[in-house]
């Protein structure tokens, strides 16, 4: 085992989105494109895993989405040309593996921390890419 709750293996096949709901403030609002986010896929049987705990201990009227790992949360939607290239040629990566050694507090709720040497390279090679385009939540220390 990796850790104490064991490891995942991640594809990195990077997923590209859209906000459902109306950016926060301080982002660009009506008119300009949503803004992307970036999260990575999760190999089948710890995305199984994943999704099975947070249907168990999440509060069902917030549990929106399944398990993910955000790598961005909000890159300019005009950089979509240039983020889907990035992101093809990171996907030509192997798979990463996170050890997950125990959980992390968020104020109001629990994640898995995940820990990964491979995982923290890529992410500040594409922080550094695309610097000058991150919001502040973006810029802070990755900690997944």
């Amino acid at each position: 085992m990796g850790g104490p709750l064991g490891t995942a293996r991640v594809r990195v096949a990077p997923i590209l989105s859209r906000p459902r709901t109306a950016p926060p403030p301080g982002l660009p609002q009506a008119g300009a494109m949503q803004p992307l986010i970036v999260t990575l896929a999760l190999d089948g049987a710890s995305q199984e895993r994943f999704d099975e705990l947070r249907r168990r201990h999440f509060p069902p009227q917030r549990n929106h989405l399944s398990a993910h790992l955000t790598l961005f949360h909000a890159l300019p939607g005009e950089l979509e040309r240039e983020v889907r290239q990035d992101l093809a040629q990171t996907a030509e990566r192997p798979p990463l593996t996170l050890r997950v050694p125990g959980l992390r507090f968020l104020g109001r709720g629990v994640a898995y921390a995940l820990r990964s040497p491979e995982l923290d390279a890529l992410r500040q090679a594409l922080a550094a890419r695309w610097g000058p385009h991150l919001t502040n939540q973006d810029r802070q220390p990755h900690r997944p």
